[in-house]
């Protein structure tokens, strides 16, 4: 997992992005825009709570899912009832073209350029972050 906390020069405010690997073979977004409610910096305590419920799900948690023990229930409440996520989609990468090869074993590659400005895009999203600004 790679964690980056995010100051965009305004006082006291804070982001974060979390970008997680994919096993080999697995498919889908892995990133994640987080931030405490009043964009506040996160604590050590509810990144152990995030870190904690990932591992759970194998994936990352979100506010709608079941738990199975008091424990995850009483942690997810911890963690959501201060924090805010958002699933970022990784822009889609172009299947090789060639015609007649099995490429299910060649890697694919996302465009750097063209996910920082997807990314880019999505935070300025009112939703997102872009009324906090």
């Amino acid at each position: 997992m790679i964690w980056a906390e995010i100051t965009p020069g305004i006082d006291s405010f804070y982001f974060y992005l979390l970008e997680m690997e994919l096993k080999p073979g697995e498919t889908g977004q892995c990133t994640i825009v987080l931030y405490k409610k009043d964009f506040s910096r996160l604590e050590d305590e509810l990144f152990k709570y995030l870190l904690y419920l990932t591992a759970i799900k194998n994936r990352w948690p979100m506010p709608q899912n079941k738990w199975k023990t008091f424990r995850q229930e009483y942690t997810a409440n911890a963690l959501f009832s201060q924090v805010t996520m958002h699933r970022v989609n990784h822009p889609p990468v172009p299947k090789p073209k060639t015609q007649g090869s099995d490429h299910s074993n060649t890697k694919q590659h996302i465009n750097p350029i063209a996910w920082s400005q997807a990314l880019l895009t999505r935070l300025e999203e009112p939703e997102l972050l872009g009324m906090a600004f």
